[in-house]
């Protein structure tokens, strides 16, 4: 037992001392093809490389899966996955630029999704 809460404590320990995918400075925006609607939850900043990354992710990501709903319904749909969650994320990603759906909107919804989980992979 105690070797599994010493693995835990390390694994936490080294997330938090990972400062390479935090933000640290301002992004300029304009050079991405969104913004996601705008809003504090999408606010992006740049890590040390220089990488678009949320400042607050969960934040954002609560706010994308609210604002995107029905293009995160059709892509499970489409492509049978689970639900969307934190652990189920990068699926959704990868079928959002392939999503085929009648609606226009929630084909853009479809590309939205995918763009936003490429930032959002930047943000740990």
């Amino acid at each position: 037992m105690r070797v599994v809460w010493s693995i835990l404590v390390c694994l936490c320990l080294v997330g938090c001392m990972n400062p390479k995918n935090k933000a640290i400075g301002v992004y300029d925006t304009s050079q991405l093809p969104s913004d996601f609607g705008g809003g504090e939850a999408y606010q992006i900043g740049m890590n040390q490389d220089g990488k678009p990354v949320f400042v607050n992710p969960d934040a954002a990501f609560k706010q994308i899966v609210t604002d995107y709903k029905d293009g995160f319904k059709a892509i499970q749909k489409e492509y049978y996955l689970f639900p969307i969650t934190k652990l189920t994320w990068r699926r959704y990603g990868y079928y959002g630029w392939q999503l085929t759906h009648e609606d226009e909107e929630i084909i853009d919804q479809g590309y939205e999704i995918s763009r936003f989980f490429e930032i959002y992979k930047n943000s740990f």
